[in-house]
């Protein structure tokens, strides 16, 4: 099926998550405001691929809603890229728009699915190493756009006074690392064994791409430099 899906405009666009990595992402249940986290399943697809589908449903008294999140985590952003069309691809439809408005903001590269009735019922989207798809999946449709920026931005952004006051995210002494022109450069090695109640970690670094191979996380640079590189770890219990 011939699309209108360009994977190279795509990587010229991805900014932020070519430096972004997430590593054993998982959903505590505190994401999402008015909402509860109701399942989890994971499973792995091969050894540098995992996914994992998070039920959300609206708590009594929002009105009744119910909201699949799907998140497949991959070794680098480029693969992330790469499910991402493959996903696109698997849908009858051959020109699935791109964000705009509201949305337009979502991931590095996003696609939406509308309602006749104009609600955002899809929102599917990479962000670093992840390829993420926020669905409306119950009887009464849901616009899904505020829960897909709110998702982005866990990513994204910053931890908030209340995560590290609740104890949920932690901050680990920033990197400090000499990156050699298109040399990988050690982050952590090895990242930690995936469990779904171990937590998750962010790292974020200043420049360069991020990507794992094998147990090890690196950093790769084309211009080599000085790189600042930041570690969250959340937890999930």
């Amino acid at each position: 099926m011939e699309s209108n899906y360009n994977q190279t405009a795509w990587q010229q666009e991805t900014e932020l998550g070519r430096r972004l990595y997430i590593h054993n992402f998982g959903m505590q249940g505190i994401e999402f405001d008015g909402w509860e986290l109701v399942n989890t399943t994971s499973e792995s697809h091969s050894p540098d691929e995992s996914e994992k589908v998070f039920m959300w449903k609206r708590k009594a008294g929002k009105g009744e809603g119910l909201v699949q999140v799907r998140v497949v985590e991959t070794n680098n952003w480029r693969n992330a890229l790469q499910y991402h069309h493959g996903r696109l691809m698997q849908s009858m439809r051959s020109d699935i728009p791109r964000g705009k408005g509201k949305t337009a903001g979502i991931g590095d590269i996003q696609h939406v699915g509308q309602a006749p009735t104009s609600e955002v019922v899809v929102v599917v989207f990479t962000r670093g190493n992840l390829q993420i798809s926020v669905s409306s999946v119950g009887l009464n449709l849901v616009d899904v756009t505020p829960l897909a920026k709110a998702l982005d931005n866990r990513l994204t952004k910053s931890p908030t006074k209340t995560d590290e006051e609740k104890l949920t995210a932690t901050r680990q002494k920033p990197l400090k690392v000499k990156a050699r022109k298109n040399e990988k450069t050690v982050l952590i090695d090895p990242l930690p064994e995936p469990t779904p109640s171990s937590g998750w970690t962010r790292v974020l670094a200043s420049d360069g791409e991020i990507r794992k191979e094998g147990d090890t996380l690196y950093l790769v640079d084309e211009r080599g430099g000085d790189r600042n590189v930041e570690i969250i770890n959340y937890e999930l219990e």
